[in-house]
């Protein structure tokens, strides 16, 4: 559940906003329930953060060059087409 919560961490800072906004009683019931919507989303939006960063403990692995030989702009002035 806390997978699934964090994946729509967004509804809940968006539901939280809302809350606040509509609140016509100053610190009334949907005030703070609208603060702890904002909390609880910030704080699992953090956790998906946490997750998402790369491990510190190995080093980034080397990889060779994706593309080689010689390079030719498409319709620049080396194939004389007109571009439009």
């Amino acid at each position: 559940m806390l997978t699934s919560l964090r994946k729509h961490h967004g509804l809940l800072i968006a539901a939280g906003i809302v809350c606040v906004v509509v609140n016509r009683q100053g610190l009334g019931p949907l005030w703070f329930t609208g603060v702890a919507l904002l909390l609880l989303g910030g704080a699992l939006r953090w956790a998906a953060w946490r997750r998402q960063r790369p491990r510190q403990d190995r080093p980034p692995s080397p990889v060779g060059i994706p593309v080689e030989g010689r390079w030719q702009a498409l319709n620049g002035p080396a194939t004389k087409v007109p571009s439009h």
